[in-house]
């Protein structure tokens, strides 16, 4: 519980951190992300809807011969679906929002946590030395993402066995805050050349570093909008200030 604390109260020093060294500019990027995806995820699913809504009327209307009442009855009913396929993208959405966000905007955030290494007091890291660190750091993402899709499987098969599918949900979130939590510490294991199982042996070493900042992120995305823009960054940030003050000393 201690760590999972400190990781908590690095969110706070993150964001003094921003406003003192001037990082303020990098929320722009994620405002600009949220805002393309949110729209085009707008789009496509009320579009998605609004054409199934019509063919199901038009099958309706020419094939079952009901009367004239029902199919109105039948069409007030299904006039819902489109904004139900808008609320089922949402939560698509907020489930794979960090997988797509640290995957797509990857060399962002990597750059950003460069910014607060050097703004440290390290030394200035070179290109060639962010390209590595962006290539194994996306890797590791894209096994966290397999690794989270498997345990999501598992959830839900879970849900059908009496007495485990009333613990599945809180084992899920903590699976997700831990994971979490080792994606946005990647780009510190990758900045310090640990090598794979390195880094692996780092994450189970530091639970509760992991968990803590995957949880404070989850914490700030309850916060519609504001706190999808404002998490990303902090995450990012307190996880270099959590690694160069806490852990790399310890």
């Amino acid at each position: 519980m201690a760590l999972i604390k400190i990781a908590l109260l690095y969110y706070i020093k993150a964001y003094r951190f921003i406003i003192n060294n001037k990082l303020y500019w990098s929320f722009i990027v994620p405002i600009v992300f949220n805002l393309v995806l949110i729209s085009s995820l707008l789009y496509l699913t009320y579009s998605f809807g609004q054409s199934l809504n019509t063919d199901l009327i038009e099958y309706i209307e020419q094939n079952l011969g009901l009367p004239e009442w029902l199919k109105s009855s039948i069409g007030y009913i299904l006039s819902v679906i489109p904004f139900l396929i808008i609320l089922l993208g949402a939560a698509i959405y907020y489930f794979l929002f960090k997988h797509v966000l640290f995957l797509i905007l990857g060399p962002f955030f990597a750059y950003i946590g460069d910014k607060a290494y050097e703004s440290s007091g390290n030394t200035p890291l070179p290109f060639s030395f962010f390209l590595k660190n962006l290539v194994n750091t996306t890797r590791l993402n894209i096994r966290i993402l397999i690794i989270q899709m498997i345990i999501l499987l598992l959830f839900y098969i879970t849900l059908f066995i009496p007495i485990l599918n009333l613990f599945s949900p809180l084992i899920l979130i903590c699976f997700e805050f831990y994971y979490s939590g080792i994606s946005i510490l990647a780009n510190n294991c990758e900045r310090h050349n640990y090598s794979y199982n390195e880094s692996l042996g780092f994450f189970k070493s530091n639970k509760g570093y992991a968990f803590g900042l995957g949880l404070g992120f989850w914490l700030l995305m309850i916060i519609p909008f504001f706190g999808w823009i404002m998490a990303p960054i902090l995450s990012i940030v307190a996880s270099v200030l959590l690694f160069e003050n806490e852990i790399k000393h310890a």
